[in-house]
């Protein structure tokens, strides 16, 4: 669906929608190439009486984007303006080497700069993420920086909006579960095409293990729906699917429906979803 039919398929149920929004308060999170004026988040505020979607600054190769797997892969780069990489990577084995004396300094300085056994080395300080981590690590090293901070960002943004209901497509899916899985969150979750088990998958694990977040998920079944497109070719319907058997949370298969699901959810479907995984969550706490 393009961005005009959108925009006049919601203007056209605005009224109508204005008089039956639900008061459910909806916390959006967000896609990987997507953020706070998504088609979904402007859909949702269409239905629901307050949606926050908080900003992730997510996408896998816009080195715009603060938490991209890209800038979290070379985190000196983006920290910095490119004329000072160099000065970057020099500060940072000048203050580590200061802790234990000049003298150390000067040996940091003359003989590490092109050593990388050296832990305070020039060239170890450029590029960090690598000689944190064994080479065949660096993408989960990226992957779980890139995590952890969009983690980070929607636990603060569910202390602050106090959500009725949490809502995340692809990416912002597996922060949902990831969120669930940390016990940030413990209420209803209708995740989308949920992308952490393939994140983890083809990046690596370290912090994150999916089989670790698969058994505390179990946890909260009772508050998850999970939504996928059978015809998904970017994260295939299996991953819900082995969730769904392994955790027995709710799963909506969509059939022929795409990774996006615009055309399968943004005709009031996906209002229907949230309410009614809200509606589920509160009979089962009674």
């Amino acid at each position: 669906m393009a961005d005009a039919e959108l925009r006049n398929a919601d203007a056209s149920g605005e009224s109508q929608a204005t008089e039956t929004k639900s008061p459910l308060r909806v916390l959006f999170c967000h896609g990987l190439e997507s953020g706070p004026t998504g088609k979904k988040v402007r859909h949702l505020e269409v239905h629901f009486a307050e949606v926050r979607c908080a900003d992730m600054g997510m996408s896998l190769y816009s080195l715009g984007k603060e938490n991209s797997l890209t800038r979290s892969f070379f985190p000196t780069f983006w920290q910095t303006s490119p004329w000072q990489w160099g000065a970057a990577a020099a500060e940072d084995s000048l203050t580590d080497a200061l802790k234990s004396s000049v003298f150390l300094l000067v040996c940091s300085l003359l003989r590490g700069h092109v050593d990388s056994d050296k832990e305070n080395s020039l060239t170890r300080s450029f590029f960090p993420t690598f000689w944190q981590t064994s080479p065949w690590q660096w993408g989960a090293a990226a992957a779980e920086d890139s995590l952890t901070r969009c983690l980070e960002i929607q636990r603060a943004a569910i202390a602050d909006f106090n959500p009725d209901v949490v809502v995340g497509s692809s990416w912002g899916g597996g922060i949902a579960l990831l969120a669930l899985a940390e016990g940030l969150w413990s209420g209803p979750t209708v995740a989308i095409a949920p992308a952490l088990h393939r994140v983890l998958r083809d990046a690596g694990e370290l912090k994150y293990k999916w089989a670790e977040v698969e058994q505390r998920l179990a946890a909260s079944a009772h508050c998850l729906t999970l939504v996928h497109g059978v015809a998904d070719n970017t994260i295939p319907i299996a991953d819900s699917e082995t969730l769904a058997a392994a955790i027995h949370c709710e799963l909506v298969r969509v059939d022929g429906g795409d990774h996006w699901l615009n055309d399968a959810l943004l005709n009031g479907r996906l209002r229907e979803l949230v309410v009614q995984r809200h509606e589920a969550y509160e009979a089962s706490t009674m």
